[in-house]
């Protein structure tokens, strides 16, 4: 558990340390940026034996190392099994696909938080969910949603084509990041009522072209097999809280036009996921779209002191509850979780043999 709670710490602590500006670049915070880049980066790519679907990818690049550069690219996700062709090529099997999902999924993290308001508690937020189970379990959708954190980071600049293309670039490591291009599309029109119907027949023909492909395995994996995943409700609210936050400080929050209509959807989304899941068949198909909306999470609490207009007094107490109520989530998870002890211990490639 040691590695876990450290890397929970280090942002943490700068969390503590630090003050507000969310494009501050002191020494401080360069010198933090980059041991979270390398130690974020190195702990995701080169664990061994560690996280929920780790025979799962094994199985998926024995696969893929079988098959031409070409035929790699026809099944599944086109991004992941490009990288992971190339890994087995040179010998990095299994541990070259998730350095590189590692890497682009710290890559957008950093670049998101850099834009928040107290960048260090945007970051500890994303620890015990995003980076310890995302991107220890869920490969190629961490990498995908590292991909939707730059397309956000670019929507806040207004550059939203750029955004569009990170989101479709996102989908190319795992297909459901699409079911996102909506919310962002209709956050770019907001008011002009015109455009709402194009908006909804060009996602949804996105959406069927991406996704059509992997309609079967949807339905045998998740509908008819009726997969649950324990705890779905719990990470489910994990993005309700700060929805609901959103909501209450919805016109506080310094954000632009674009982006308030764009975290308003997700917090309405959001909302919407905790009704569905008692409807599904299968918990677990709710379960992994909500992991597209953890991005709510770290806007929120990365701001909440901004939007709350926390004085030098109050702004403490803010980061600490924030801080504790993370604290909490990540001890729960390693002491009760149903899959937790496949995250346990942590192994490190380096020290560890087949």
């Amino acid at each position: 558990m040691f590695v876990y709670w450290t890397m929970f710490a280090v942002p943490a602590f700068f969390a503590m340390l630090t003050g507000p500006g969310r494009d501050k670049r002191n020494t401080l915070n360069t010198i933090g940026l980059f041991l979270i880049f390398f130690l974020f980066a190195a702990l995701i790519g080169l664990r061994f034996e560690v996280g929920a679907d780790w025979s799962s990818y094994q199985e998926i690049v024995t696969y893929i190392s079988m098959e031409t550069f070409r035929g790699s690219l026809v099944h599944g996700d086109p991004a992941f099994n490009a990288f992971a062709w190339f890994a087995t090529r040179v010998g990095a099997d299994v541990y070259g696909p998730n350095l590189v999902c590692g890497t682009v999924l710290v890559i957008g993290l950093i670049r998101f938080c850099r834009r928040q308001d107290n960048l260090w508690l945007a970051i500890a937020a994303a620890v015990p969910y995003l980076v310890i189970v995302v991107g220890m379990g869920y490969v190629r959708q961490a990498a995908a949603i590292g991909l939707l954190l730059i397309a956000f980071a670019n929507f806040e600049r207004g550059a939203f084509a750029r955004s569009i293309g990170w989101v479709l670039a996102a989908a190319m490591f795992h297909a459901t990041a699409v079911i996102v291009l909506p919310l962002v599309g209709l956050a770019i029109v907001r008011k002009r009522l015109e455009w709402f119907i194009p908006i909804v027949i060009v996602s949804a023909v996105l959406i069927v072209l991406l996704l059509g492909a992997r309609y079967d395995t949807f339905m045998t994996n998740y509908i008819e097999a009726e997969y649950d995943s324990s705890g779905a409700m719990v990470r489910l609210m994990m993005n309700a809280v700060p929805a609901v936050l959103f909501v209450a400080f919805y016109r506080r929050f310094d954000v632009s036009e674009a982006g308030r209509a764009l975290w308003l959807y997700f917090s309405l989304a959001s909302l919407l996921l905790v009704f569905i899941v008692y409807q599904s068949p299968s918990t677990t198909i709710v379960d992994r779209i909500g992991l597209y909306f953890i991005p709510l999470q770290l806007y929120v609490f990365g701001n909440l002191s901004q939007a709350m207009q926390a004085d030098g007094r109050s702004r403490p107490v803010i980061v600490y509850a924030v801080l504790l109520y993370y604290t909490a989530i990540l001890f729960v998870w390693l002491n009760y979780a149903t899959h937790a002890e496949l995250w346990l211990p942590y192994r490190f490639l380096p020290f560890e043999t087949e």
